[in-house]
């Protein structure tokens, strides 16, 4: 596992509670990045090797294991439009 990256932290631009806890605060955008290096290194456990290093063609579960990191990325991306189209809606509710 490669080492822990910790984005830089910069507090100047924190003018309230919200930049720092709410949705789209400091910690929120920090704790992510961190839970996504987590599950980036989970995946790597579970396929034997990192991100993007290609092994021997002669192995067998090459394609399966890009099918699975393929549908993994996916729901990723698809986790992070449902929840920007929740944020989305919520916002005009309350504008409503």
């Amino acid at each position: 596992m490669n080492a822990l990256e910790i984005s830089d932290i910069n507090l100047s631009k924190c003018k309230s509670m919200e930049d720092l806890v709410g949705k789209s605060g400091l910690m929120q955008r920090l704790f992510g990045n961190i839970i996504q290096q987590f599950l980036e290194a989970e995946m790597e456990e579970h396929l034997g090797r990192e991100k993007y290093e290609k092994i021997d063609g002669s192995d067998k579960n090459y394609i399966i294991s890009i099918i699975i990191a393929f549908i993994y990325f996916s729901i990723k991306q698809v986790e992070r439009m449902l929840l920007t189209m929740n944020r989305v809606k919520t916002e005009q509710i309350i504008e409503n």
